[in-house]
């Protein structure tokens, strides 16, 4: 599992909708976005470097 932290998260409803979208991701698993640490958690399912798709 990877974690990444996030900046400049201060709507809860914006949180949800970047969660929701991410787990839509045939690359991506098991995403949690917790809003109150601003940390998205996943598991990659490719090799591939998913970090600028994410952004």
């Amino acid at each position: 599992m990877q974690k990444v932290k996030l900046e400049n998260l201060d709507c809860a409803n914006c949180a949800a909708k970047i969660e929701n979208s991410l787990n839509n991701m045939d690359e991506l698993s098991n995403v949690k976005l917790n809003f109150s640490t601003s940390t998205l958690s996943f598991e990659q399912n490719s090799d591939n470097d998913l970090l600028d798709i994410i952004e």
